[in-house]
């Protein structure tokens, strides 16, 4: 992973330990219902991205099955040890739906960028076969 990444990936982490050290982190009354859950899937998706964007980059030397599961692994224990550390932040609580909130949000960040890369790569692969065909046929005899 590009140290630009490793970085960024420790950038994120470092914001989200300083957003769950605050007591009160969000002052306003937010009205929907699992809207704490919505926020925690919404920050470990982007943790999750920023991670799988990271591993991808060239020279990439990981498999799509590594690429697919170690970013959404990192996310999900990353938010373990955030709801381990808000147990000691008073007005805090350690929340499991937290946890399954972060899982989920991170899965679903994953898949969006694996669904995406596969259309590239089918794109690009159909592309490649048909400049591959019209070469073939455009040979003089």
């Amino acid at each position: 992973m590009p140290i630009s990444y490793i970085l960024l990936t420790g950038f994120y982490c470092f914001l989200i330990f300083e957003n769950s050290a605050v007591s009160d982190p969000i002052p306003v009354d937010i009205t929907f219902p699992f809207a704490d859950k919505l926020a925690h899937a919404v920050l470990y998706g982007g943790l999750c991205a920023i991670v799988s964007v990271g591993m991808s980059r060239p020279p990439r030397t990981v498999s799509w099955r590594v690429l697919a599961l170690v970013p959404i692994l990192f996310a999900t224990a990353y938010g373990i040890t955030d709801e381990i550390h808000q147990r000691y932040v008073p007005h805090r609580t350690f929340d499991y739906a937290d946890m399954v909130a972060d899982f989920f949000g991170a899965a679903a960040a994953q898949s969006i960028l694996l669904l995406h890369w596969s259309r590239i790569r089918h794109r690009d692969n159909a592309h490649s076969r048909s400049r591959a065909d019209a070469g073939a046929t455009s040979r003089p005899l």
